[in-house]
């Protein structure tokens, strides 16, 4: 865990061979330091050592880790000029490093080129560069055309595509699969909980989770969230305190998980305990936590201590933004919306899909059709920003309720 001490004893070795070089270069990369990782292959080809192929699996991962394309392409030309492109450790470590950096095109012409098509390993990280981008349905689509018997690791990227994707019935079907082939591991279960509870079915979700023999935190998390979707606010408080009896410390992403379930008048008066404790843990500070605070008072009706806690945030994102202008919108409050609107942007803050949707939605419910319209051309025509369905129907409902009945019909 010391790259200095790590440094100390490379520097004092008198002459460095491969070993020793890529040990130096694998612990720069495992420890985070990307940039340190690549400065010593460059220190290395000076030196005149000649690189292996494990060597070059370090240095991939450390572009892995950078996301910088021009270092991939130019490590990616290194190991065609050495001859490694063949390997299929090597290969498929190239496959991930263009996966992360959501360079498609490279990592299927890689794929493509790896000569052995029924190694699982190499399908893997195909399908989890996918998974891990969002990509979910090529995701399932490379998971059907496996020739190959899929695994552990497999499961779990396609487990979270289904869960990307709300797909419940596939969920069901992939969760059989794994306990038919015996694959069931805490590892699986945890992501069968979080895709359960992103599907909508939170029974599920605790059904799975009380099979688990080990949880982390981020499972319980993610068991909190299951039922926040659901806004049950009562359960989401009991599974907090059974993850404090269990002695399982919660995290900042606990707080954002359990402030979601929050969302009536009568629930305000626990979210004002949990508001106590976030302070108590010292997680005010967070930007996530903070944002999720503004959302709950919002849905809670308690707009003024929304408010509070927005203009005490020591930073403020777009998600922060979001979440006091989605507060405002909750009560129909569109000029104080508006008004966020206006500081967000002197503060070189773009808006997204969700603040327009917020502002579409005060607007339409304080009749003020001309500031809806207003913001719905310069969003989507001077910022370009892509209109989806929910805005339009947004824009439908604003004309319906300003009488402009016939625009309404139009745009259906």
């Amino acid at each position: 865990g010391s790259l200095d001490k790590a440094w100390l004893v490379f520097s004092s070795i008198k002459t460095c061979n491969v070993y020793s070089w890529t040990i130096a270069i694998a612990a720069y990369a495992v420890n985070g330091d990307y940039s340190g990782a690549l400065a010593l292959f460059r220190k290395m080809d000076l030196d005149g050592v000649k690189a292996n192929f494990v060597t070059y699996v370090n240095v991939i991962s450390a572009c892995s880790g950078l996301l910088d394309p021009r270092e991939c392409t130019r490590v990616h030309s290194r190991v065609v000029e050495e001859g490694f492109d063949g390997d299929l450790v090597v290969a498929t470590a190239l496959v991930t490093m263009y996966g992360k950096c959501a360079d498609f095109g490279a990592a299927r012409m890689v794929f493509e080129k790896i000569s052995s098509k029924n190694d699982v390993v190499s399908w893997n990280a195909l399908i989890a560069a996918y998974a891990q981008q969002g990509l979910y349905r090529e995701c399932v689509e490379l998971y059907e055309r496996m020739p190959v018997r899929a695994n552990e690791v497999t499961f779990v990227s396609v487990v979270d595509a289904f869960a990307g994707l709300g797909d419940l019935e596939h969920s069901r079907r992939v969760h059989a699969r794994i306990v038919e082939d015996g694959l069931e591991n805490d590892c699986l279960k945890s992501a069968l909980v979080d895709a359960y509870g992103k599907c909508g079915s939170p029974a599920e979700s605790k059904q799975v989770f009380d099979s688990m023999v080990w949880r982390e935190s981020s499972t319980w998390n993610a068991l909190i969230a299951a039922f926040a979707q659901q806004r049950d606010s009562v359960t989401c408080v009991a599974i907090l305190r059974q993850m404090d009896q269990d002695g399982v410390r919660s995290t900042e992403l606990t707080f954002v998980s359990l402030l979601g379930g929050f969302s009536t008048t009568a629930s305000l008066r626990a979210g004002r305990q949990l508001h106590s404790r976030v302070l108590a843990m010292g997680f005010y500070s967070d930007l996530m936590v903070g944002s999720a605070l503004v959302t709950m008072y919002g849905r809670c009706g308690a707009v003024e201590q929304a408010r509070a806690v927005f203009d005490g945030m020591e930073e403020r994102n777009a998600v922060s933004f979001n979440s006091m202008i989605g507060a405002y919108a909750e009560l129909g409050l569109a000029r104080q919306a508006l008004e966020v609107l206006w500081a967000m942007d002197q503060v070189g803050l773009a808006p997204d899909s969700v603040t327009l949707l917020s502002v579409l939605f005060s607007c339409s419910h304080a009749g003020l059709l001309g500031e809806g319209l207003a913001n719905f051309r310069s969003m989507r025509d001077d910022r370009g920003m892509e209109v989806k369905l929910d805005h339009y129907r947004c824009l439908v409902d604003l004309f319906a309720r300003s009488g402009w009945l016939a625009e309404a019909e139009e745009l259906i």
